[in-house]
């Protein structure tokens, strides 16, 4: 194998706030990490869709045929604005955070006044 392959580049990386030293010093534990996070990520994402399975099921046993249709369009108008919310403001917040480190404090305002400005305009 040549000296300079991908294989041994990749254990001289450089530690900075892109490569975590974890993965550096212990790719064996970062991995066990990763595998950590993806079952809580399926575990939370399982109980939110059951919590909201549960909470259709409830409407359309106390509400009705109507009453069901009426909550899933204001779920759905929610979903939305859930959605909405992230792609133009989380996503973006937690991308530029870490691209940039000394525009802090003025990506924290803009992201607290598109807040303001999106709760506003969902609220009228």
């Amino acid at each position: 194998m040549p000296k300079h392959s991908v294989f041994n580049r990749a254990h001289n990386l450089p530690r900075d706030r892109l490569t975590p030293p974890r993965a550096l010093l212990a790719p064996h534990k970062a991995i066990a990490s990763g595998g950590r996070r993806a079952a809580l990520t399926l575990t939370d994402q399982g109980f939110a869709s059951l919590t909201n399975f549960s909470v259709g099921v409830a409407v359309a046993r106390d509400a009705g045929a109507s009453g069901l249709g009426g909550f899933y369009f204001a779920f759905t108008g929610w979903a939305l604005l859930a959605a909405l919310h992230r792609s133009l403001i989380t996503d973006p917040m937690a991308i530029e955070g870490d691209a940039t480190d000394h525009t802090r404090l003025t990506n924290i305002r803009r992201g607290l006044a598109a807040e303001f400005i999106l709760g506003i305009s969902a609220s009228a």
